[in-house]
């Protein structure tokens, strides 16, 4: 994987972003176009779907219960 972009913290404070992670992707050529789509034809087998699912649903399990967590009850009455 790839490094952080250099705007990283400045996104994270911009968004109040609790936190950062870079997860692997998928590259595919049939969505690529002109010398994307060459490079590929030149450079055979990088190609490819690198996600990890479960990985990636734990994750935004962890998101959805940390959200969930934030919810202050009020009573009316």
């Amino acid at each position: 994987m790839t490094a952080d972009p250099v705007e990283l913290p400045e996104l994270l404070v911009l968004t109040k972003a609790r936190e950062h992670r870079l997860l692997a992707g998928k590259l595919a050529g049939k969505t690529l176009r002109g010398p994307q789509r060459l490079s590929l034809l030149i450079f055979r087998g990088i190609e490819g779907d690198w996600r990890d699912w479960p990985a990636i649903e734990r994750w935004a399990d962890a998101i959805a219960d940390g959200l969930a967590g934030d919810r202050t009850t009020t009573t009316v009455g």
